[in-house]
């Protein structure tokens, strides 16, 4: 048994050698890849514009719910849905803005019932909350900067 692992051993080093090698490589009955001439290069390197940079940009395009674009719209279906997003987007725009609205004046009303010790130590809580969560992300991002160095 223990003369069968430097055979195995020098066997899967000469197949692998034999892999490697350059002269014995599959690509030799291949003819070479034609390289281009300097007139070419020159010719490529020439700035063009392309049609990107000639057009403007458009306003980026909705986007389909969830699952739509699996079961098949059709570009008619597509931007007719496209339509009924932006229809209804200036509505939904307002009516976010009102909710913000509502909920800090619903806050403010909460905070007026609390005593003034309270208050206080509301804000003090609320510091130290933002302080422990700039921290974790200090971290984290020191984290992730470690971890793409490696």
């Amino acid at each position: 048994m223990r003369s069968l692992i430097p055979v195995s051993a020098v066997a899967g080093l000469l197949i692998a050698l034999l892999t490697i090698h350059p002269g014995y490589s599959d690509d030799a009955d291949k003819p070479a890849k034609k390289v281009p001439s300097q007139k070419t290069v020159v010719a490529k390197a020439a700035p063009e514009k392309s049609k990107a940079q000639t057009t403007k940009r458009k306003k980026p395009r909705g986007r389909l719910p969830n699952n739509y674009a699996k079961i098949g719209i059709s570009k008619k279906q597509r931007e007719e849905i496209y339509a009924l997003q932006a229809a209804y987007a200036s509505q939904l725009d307002e009516l976010k803005k009102q909710m913000a609205a509502l909920v800090a004046k619903r806050d403010s009303e909460v905070e007026a019932v609390l005593t003034d010790a309270q208050k206080k130590q509301l804000g003090e809580l609320r510091e130290a909350t933002k302080k422990r969560a700039s921290e974790r992300s200090r971290k984290s991002a020191a984290k992730k900067t470690a971890n793409s160095t490696k």
